[in-house]
């Protein structure tokens, strides 16, 4: 078994915890650690940057919405030309 895991300071208690998969050794980690267990590697991530992934992604959504719903509309232009 691996060294244990640093911890981040949270408000979280352990039961509101998920786990992670440490992307270099591909083990499970609890959320509220600094370092992996297993390898010893930072699998940390920032709150304020999962925050703005969390942002992009919903912007990200809204767009390809938005996209969809335009589209939609375009279609219906060309159709009613046609017709």
């Amino acid at each position: 078994m691996g060294a244990p895991a640093a911890r981040v300071s949270s408000s979280r208690s352990r039961a509101d915890a998920m786990a992670i998969i440490c992307p270099y050794c591909f083990r499970e980690n609890s959320d509220l650690v600094l370092v992996c267990g297993w390898c010893s590697r930072d699998i940390a991530v920032p709150e304020a940057l999962a925050r703005e992934r969390k942002d992009l992604i919903a912007k990200r959504d809204a767009a390809v919405a938005k996209l969809s719903r335009i589209r939609t509309e375009i279609a219906s232009i060309r159709a009613k030309r046609k017709g």
